[in-house]
Parts: C-alpha cells; structure tokens; sequence
C-alpha cells in the first residue's frame, strides 16, 4: 500500500492471513484517511465495527451503489 495510492478499500472478512478485524485496524492506524472508506463484504451482517457493511451474497449493483456513496460521487 506504500507503493500506491487508494480511494476506496473492499474487503472480505475472511482473508488468508487473517480477518478483516485486524486489517481495518492496521487501516486505521496507518492509512486513518482510508478508514472511513472500507467496504466489508461478509456472510455474517451482524459484524459491528466497520463503516459499511455488505451483506454476501449481494449483487454487483448493490456493491456499485455502495461504492459511490462512500466516495460521494
């Protein structure tokens, strides 16, 4: 992420080297700008935490919609 810059960040919850838990919190301490941006797409709604939430299984339009809103566009 030092080698790039991000708008937005779309995450699933269950990542290969751990959750979505630990990565929005190494987002909010290094990337803070990029905290209220993060979409977690998930099976399990009832995760708290997270600015916005997508509820899988979604549809590609639910997720478009999101992703404007979060931009402000």
């Amino acid at each position: 992420m030092s080698e790039e810059t991000f708008d937005l960040i779309v995450s699933d919850y269950s990542l290969s080297d751990g959750t979505a838990d630990e990565f929005y919190d190494w987002i909010k301490k290094n990337y803070a700008d990029l905290s209220g941006k993060f979409i977690l797409t998930t099976g399990w709604p009832e995760k708290e935490g997270f600015p916005v939430i997508l509820e899988k299984p979604f549809h590609i339009k639910d997720l478009e919609s999101l992703i404007t809103k979060v931009l402000g566009s």
